[in-house]
C-alpha cells in the first residue's frame, strides 16, 4: 500500500528538520550545545561585558555536566571548574584552551530545577589586536 504526501508537507519537514539542525550551531560559536535546547533571547545583563550566547538544556544540571565530561573524556583542551555562586544556584564553568577556536568558555547554572548554558564567545583571537 502507497501513501501519497503532498510536496508541501515533503518540503515542510524538510525545511523544519534543516532548521531544527542548523538553528543553534550557527549562533553557539562553534560550542556543542545538547539538542533539544532551546535558544534565550540574548540580552546582555548589566554585570556582563562578555558577548554570548544562552541556551535553556532540555537535561538536569548533572546530566548536562555529564554530556560535556563525557564528550571530553580524556581531552586536555577543557577544564572543568566550579564557579562560586549563592548557595539556591549550581554553577560549573569549562574552559576552552584551544585558542583558535570561536569560543572560550561554556558556563553551566541550575536555578529553580532549570539548567542553563552560556557559550562565552572568544574575544581575543591570537593573532588579533584586543
Amino acid at each position: 500500500m502507497m501513501i501519497k504526501t503532498s510536496p508541501a508537507v515533503i518540503f515542510s519537514a524538510i525545511f523544519f528538520m534543516t532548521l531544527n539542525a542548523t538553528g543553534v550551531e550557527a549562533d553557539n560559536y562553534g560550542a556543542p550545545i545538547i539538542d533539544r535546547s532551546v535558544r534565550v533571547q540574548d540580552q546582555k545583563p548589566r554585570h556582563e561585558s562578555q558577548e554570548g550566547a544562552r541556551f535553556i538544556s532540555p537535561r538536569s544540571f548533572d546530566e548536562t555536566v555529564k554530556f560535556y565530561k563525557k564528550l571530553w573524556k580524556g581531552n586536555t583542551n577543557f577544564e572543568f571548574r566550579k564557579i562560586a555562586a549563592p548557595a539556591e544556584v549550581r554553577a560549573l564553568h569549562i574552559e576552552n584552551m584551544n585558542p583558535s577556536s570561536s569560543w572560550e568558555g561554556i558556563n553551566i547554572y541550575e536555578h529553580h530545577g532549570e539548567t542553563r548554558v552560556f557559550v562565552l564567545q572568544r574575544i581575543n583571537k591570537p593573532g588579533k589586536n584586543p
